[in-house]
């Protein structure tokens, strides 16, 4: 780059000319760059340096503190440089001066007149300097802002063919302060002869490197293997290397194994140090023979722990960085020197190794299909819950239905299918335990009938009965105890009936005692419930009260009867006139029927031969009055007291009597 040594003003320069002459051939001339080398140039808010080698410029001023002689360091967005005619001074034209842009200055320094404050000490390496000035001209505010670096003694600077080898550094006082660094360039000179030009602050160093711990499981079981891996963040720095100085919870992990990540950056291993009775690390490693420094982001290392059985439910800082025995966490950098990072330890982890319990689990169910339904029965949801050692936990459910369908909740009304349901309540918590429940409910094919007999007198004895119930297709003889007084009665409970949506009409009857009864069956919470009132005479299962009957009763007339003999109506131990009652008051009564058929016609009379041919001569004991009829006749006669008959047996002619049917 070259300058030329003219001002913005011809007729200011042909002044100058005029006034000294001595300096046209320097101002006139161009600021060509001097046989100086600038390198490692470095600035900061409170000091500058450089390497500077090579010869002074023939052509630069005398020596002196007014710009002649002066390794002069100023901003490079300066104007062409001209002298004042009265002190000889250089002067940059810039402006403004002194503004926050470039230096912050305190201009009360030994110089009042120029307002250059001594800010610091000069050191050097080859290269005489005693002071370094800051400064800016009070009275020109357009001077611009500088940094003086006077070498040797005053008026001894430096001298054209000057050989200069060394490094310089200034360090600013407490009262100056460069900033805005990022937006500024300089340029390093010796009267009008530039050195160097655009010279850029250092980029800003980045962010400090930071070591961060990350797990493989936050949720662990006692017993089970996890790993940690140690990994920095992305940084301008060269790192070679890290040494580790962790801790960790040695009643709750024991550290196994250290390792250089495989294909990380640091593949060479330095130092290992595990104590698993301290719960300590010390380790390092490096960049191998094959490997160089590195900024970038990357994973470090791995440390291979195994969980104790010690509960641990969230436990922070389980491995942490620290200080183990004087070692400390740091990089190591290219220029051999180390750099301490921003650690971040590992977040909180739990060992868990108790498997979750599952409360409120029904038994397993077998119950019969709800009255009025057809579909099946109701059950309550159990509401099932989960005890678990860290954290809450919510149960599944998987229920197979019969027809092998599925479902994951609970039916919404409740309702269980006919046939068996398979329901598995199972739960997993983070470290792995688990618990699982399978219970059945099995649905009968089936309905529940609660029956209620009442009978028409009382009972002398307490006494069991054979009951036939009918319930549409199901027909059942069942025994039923009967008490009391002034009616006998009694209960039976869960009478299995075919499912159906509702009874309308069900019927009982006691084969050797009664007639029939019908009525509806109403719902009675999950069951049918039916009331019964059977009316007693009917002996011989015809389902009508009539001659035959009283036939029947005369020829079981005597004592040392069982309780449900036939016509043992009173449940006592004869069959005698207190049975004899129920025969008079229900004499011609009819079964009932809940298809709408009667089951017959009561008879008043049969002949005694038709008994006979029937199977039945034994009922001809019933023939009272003698006359071949038993009828209402003989039942008056027995009313009136008179004891029944023996009969002979008929004498035999050797002929057959005709049969009349």
């Amino acid at each position: 780059m070259s300058r030329f040594c003219t001002s913005r003003s011809g007729s200011r320069f042909r002044a100058l000319a005029s006034i000294v002459p001595s300096l046209i051939a320097l101002v006139a001339a161009p600021c060509a760059f001097a046989d100086l080398t600038v390198t490692n140039f470095q600035i900061s808010r409170y000091s500058v340096s450089f390497d500077i080698s090579g010869t002074v410029p023939v052509g630069v001023p005398g020596p002196g503190e007014n710009g002649r002689g002066t390794l002069r360091l100023t901003r490079s967005t300066e104007d062409c440089t001209w002298f004042d005619s009265a002190t000889g001074r250089r002067n940059d034209i810039v402006g403004p001066c002194c503004t926050p842009l470039d230096w912050i200055v305190d201009n009360t320094g030994s110089d009042g007149q120029w307002g250059m404050a001594n800010v610091g000490t000069c050191t050097s390496n080859g290269v005489a300097c005693y002071r370094v000035d800051v400064g800016c001209h009070p009275t020109y505010p357009n001077y611009s802002d500088w940094v003086n670096f006077f070498f040797g003694e005053v008026p001894a600077a430096l001298q054209p063919g000057d050989t200069v080898s060394g490094h310089l550094q200034a360090n600013f006082g407490p009262n100056v302060e460069m900033i805005n660094l990022d937006t500024q360039s300089f340029s390093l000179s010796i009267g009008c002869v530039t050195i160097a030009d655009n010279l850029q602050a250092p980029p800003p160093p980045g962010p400090t490197p930071t070591l961060s711990l990350s797990t493989s499981d936050e949720t662990l079981q006692a017993g089970q293997a996890f790993t940690v891996t140690v990994a920095m963040n992305e940084s301008t720095s060269a790192l070679t290397g890290v040494q580790l100085a962790m801790h960790f919870d040695p009643t709750k992990l024991r550290l196994d194994a250290v390792a250089p990540v495989s294909g990380g950056p640091f593949a060479l291993e330095i130092a290992e140090q595990i104590s698993n009775a301290n719960g300590t690390l010390r380790y390092g490693c490096g960049v191998s023979d094959s490997q160089s420094a590195t900024g970038a982001a990357a994973d470090l290392v791995t440390l291979s722990f195994t969980a104790l059985s010690s509960e641990s439910c969230g436990s922070a800082a389980l491995v942490s960085f620290g200080t183990v025995s004087n070692t400390t966490t740091k990089f190591s950098l290219a220029d051999t020197t180390s750099i301490a990072p921003v650690t971040t330890d590992l977040e909180s982890i739990s060992i868990d190794g108790t498997a979750p319990v599952l409360n409120n689990i029904p038994s397993n169910s077998s119950v019969a299909t709800d009255a009025g339904s057809t579909y099946g029965a109701y059950f309550a949801n159990p509401g099932v819950t989960v005890t678990e050692n860290c954290g809450s936990l919510t149960a599944t459910l998987l229920i197979t239905y019969p027809n092998t369908s599925t479902a994951s909740a609970w039916p919404s009304n409740g309702m269980f299918p006919i046939g068996t349901s398979t329901l598995v309540w199972s739960v997993t918590d983070a470290a792995g335990n688990s618990a699982s429940e399978t219970r059945t409910i099995t649905v009968a094919n089936y309905q529940l009938l609660d029956a209620a007999i009442a009978l028409d007198g009382p009972f002398t004895n307490a006494s069991t009965r054979s009951i036939r119930f009918i319930a549409g297709s199901s027909s059942q003889l069942l025994s039923v105890s009967l008490s009391g007084s002034p009616l006998a009665s009694g209960s039976i409970s869960s009478i299995e009936v075919p499912v159906a949506s509702g009874y309308s009409c069900l019927s009982a009857k006691d084969p050797t005692h009664s007639i029939t009864d019908t009525a509806a069956a109403s719902v009675s919470g999950v069951r049918y419930a039916v009331s019964f009132a059977l009316l007693q005479g009917d002996s011989n299962a015809d389902d009508v009260v009539d001659i035959i009957d009283f036939g029947v009763f005369v020829g079981a007339r005597g004592s040392g009867k069982a309780l449900d003999a036939i016509s043992n109506f009173n449940s006592d131990t004869v069959v005698n006139n207190g049975d004899f009652a129920y025969l008079s008051i229900n004499f011609f009564e009819v079964g009932e029927s809940c298809s709408g058929f009667t089951s017959g016609t009561p008879q008043a009379r049969i002949r005694v031969k038709d008994l006979r041919r029937s199977g039945r001569g034994d009922l001809a004991i019933a023939d009272i009055n003698g006359d071949g009829w038993v009828d209402t006749a003989d039942i008056a006669l027995y009313m009136q007291g008179v004891e029944p008959r023996i009969p002979t047996a008929p004498v035999s002619t050797g002929t057959s009597e005709a049969v009349s049917w």
